[in-house]
């Protein structure tokens, strides 16, 4: 308020009205910051991510088919299930957006896909998964694929070890013709 002119600096009326913008300002700022952490995933409270799960259009059904997890784990899945939900929905189905959807579902970094040039492929996991992920990828459809294109599964790898440049063992032999394939 620094800049009213002079003469207007004893009118509070004038005051007033200069003020508007900032007041109104704060107060949407306020209600927009509420909103943005309301729709937080991670953060949500129960009666928050059943509001978001309405919204994606996911349902806490799954509760009544696994009975034996308490509340907190109860959270954590549909957590894993809202994630995928709007993951599958803006996803092309592309390698990219397979390993995308797959790092947010299951919040993690290290994982590949494995093509086996048949119209199916797999996804591989350089970290070990908990109970409460590997109940969800073998439960529920979270990884998205292209039509006519199958999901066959996951593999835990945590302790891969390569020798050499990955391909040659031993006297110059290949990895098939060790392996004798």
């Amino acid at each position: 308020m620094n800049r009213i002119y002079s003469q207007y600096r004893n009118k509070p009326k004038t005051i007033e009205w200069l003020n508007i913008t900032p007041t109104l300002a704060e107060s949407l700022h306020a209600t927009a910051e509420n909103t943005r952490r309301s729709y937080n995933i991670d953060d949500a409270n129960r009666y928050e991510l059943t509001v978001i799960g309405n919204i994606v259009g996911v349902t806490r059904g799954f509760e009544a088919v696994i009975p034996w997890l308490n509340s907190s784990e109860y959270d954590e899945v549909y957590r894993m299930l809202i994630r995928a939900k709007i993951q599958k929905n803006r996803s092309h189905c592309t390698y990219d957006d397979v390993l995308t959807t797959v790092a947010q579902v299951f919040q993690t970094k290290a994982v590949r896909i494995l093509d086996r040039k048949n119209f199916t492929f797999g996804i591989i996991f350089d970290e070990p998964l908990t109970t409460l992920q590997k109940l969800v990828l073998a439960s529920y459809p979270v990884v998205p694929a292209p039509q006519g294109v199958n999901f066959f599964g996951y593999n835990e790898t945590t302790s891969t070890n390569t020798f050499g440049d990955g391909k040659t063992f031993g006297a110059g032999q290949t990895f098939s013709s060790y392996f004798g394939f």
